[in-house]
């Protein structure tokens, strides 16, 4: 260590016995920080500080320094209180919720959804594993699955007595979950269950409608038509944000307004639902899976679709409306609609036109009001593009996104111009000239 024996002879500095000259000022053999010449246990990393890194203060196996990586109590053996020491829970993660079993214990259960955390892959919401659990609100409805027991509702289904209103918001104001006559007095209710698909969304690939604005959290829980003055609409229909956990063909794709229309002039609207259309194309009502409700006498109807950014779509002939629900599916060619070339053909389904950024039923590229200058407006005075660059991409919810994948884009790759505008209109089967100044009209009276 530099210095001679000589000097060292007769001194023990740490007073462990062993004199100077045997131990070097340079080297620290247990690794605890002190050198071995100052160190009176060269072989316990606990002495002289039992908060070294190398030491194991509680003696459960892990080092001080292990114990700080796992966010384990270096100074509790037993981190969790479970009776198992940390050592022998380390590195292990029984419910694959990325949190080690020490930090989570087989005797307490956070949520009390009977299933101990260290069981238990999500400790915060007692939905999982079990969505049968007491705690557990399984319908989103405001009521846990316990309250629902107790209140004799159904706990799969957030309205029920089919009054449209969830059965939590019922107990809260005071009315009976189980009476559809209360709190408002019964009327006649229709029942209908439209079936489209939106070419902005569809992915031939699963013969489905992609998702992605539920994905990005982007499909208001409010609908959009009232919102944005669109359609007349004025209704202010509402979901809540656990209709939009729903994946898979039930997946939740954009709201879509029904029209039911006179029998004897489909120009003149009866009633009016704003209502969510899933990936499989069925239109349910605000509650993600009953049929759309209408409050008017049961009777023949013209029942109409229509979407922000699509054109629209009616029955050919008025159909009959009663308390069972009645299926309208666009999708299906056979399904005769009103006009001419009300949808697109693809791989064997009808589908309604995209592209209509302006909501104004016609679709058109060049020319006055075209749904072309919507998309340039929207990026070019974007919030977040002080320089105006055109190629920049607005994220959000927005008319001008025709591809519906949560970004208005007007130049570049994926922009929402060339396919549902530019192609719609030049392929158009009315465009006989294929001429790029075509107007394709909304078959809608």
């Amino acid at each position: 260590d530099g210095e001679n024996d000589g000097v060292e002879a007769g001194t023990d500095t740490d007073g462990d016995g062993a004199d100077d000259a045997l131990e070097s000022s340079t080297t620290d053999t247990d690794n605890d920080g002190v050198t071995d010449e100052l160190d009176p246990a060269n072989s316990d990393p606990c002495v002289p500080n039992a908060t070294a890194s190398t030491c194991d203060a509680d003696g459960d196996g892990l080092t001080n320094g292990q114990e700080a990586g796992l966010g384990t109590n270096p100074n509790v053996a037993d981190t969790d209180g479970d009776g198992q020491n940390d050592g022998a829970e380390a590195g292990v993660d029984t419910d694959g919720d990325g949190t080690n079993d020490a930090l989570e214990s087989t005797l307490s259960d956070s949520e009390n959804d009977g299933v101990t955390d260290e069981l238990d892959p999500a400790n915060f919401s007692p939905c999982i594993p079990n969505a049968m659990a007491g705690p557990c609100d399984a319908d989103a409805d405001g009521l846990t699955n316990l309250q629902e027991g107790v209140a004799g509702t159904n706990p799969t289904n957030p309205d029920t007595d089919g009054d449209g209103i969830f059965d939590g918001n019922e107990l809260a104001n005071g009315s009976d979950p189980l009476d559809a006559c209360s709190p408002n007095a019964c009327t006649n209710h229709v029942y209908v269950y439209p079936r489209v698909m939106l070419q902005g969304a569809y992915d031939a690939t699963t013969d489905l409608m992609h998702d992605q604005l539920r994905q990005q959290n982007l499909v208001p829980l409010a609908n959009p038509y009232q919102s944005m003055g669109l359609y007349g609409h004025t209704g202010t229909e509402s979901t809540t944000s656990g209709v939009f956990t729903e994946t898979g063909v039930d997946a939740i794709v954009d709201w879509v307004l029904v029209e039911l229309r006179s029998a004897t002039d489909p120009a003149t609207i009866i009633a009016k639902r704003a209502a969510l259309v899933q990936r499989d194309g069925d239109v349910v009502d605000v509650d993600g899976f009953s049929p759309v409700a209408f409050e008017v006498s049961d009777g023949g109807y013209f029942i109409s679709v229509r979407h922000r950014n699509h054109l629209g779509v009616m029955t050919a002939q008025a159909v009959t409306l009663g308390a069972s629900p009645l299926i309208v599916d666009f999708t299906n060619p056979a399904t005769a609609t009103w006009g001419t070339h009300a949808q697109v053909l693809a791989d064997g389904k009808s589908i309604m036109w995209g592209g209509n950024t302006n909501s104004n039923g016609s679709l058109i590229f060049q020319g006055a009001v075209n749904d072309v200058d919507p998309i340039f407006f929207n990026v070019l005075l974007a919030p977040g593009n002080p320089t105006l660059a055109m190629n920049y991409i607005h994220d959000g919810y927005h008319n001008a996104d025709t591809n519906m994948d949560g970004k208005a884009i007007f130049q570049g790759v994926n922009n929402d111009l060339d396919t549902y505008i530019f192609f719609n209109v030049l392929t158009h089967p009315g465009n006989s000239l294929v001429v790029i100044s075509y107007i394709a009209e909304e078959q809608i009276p």
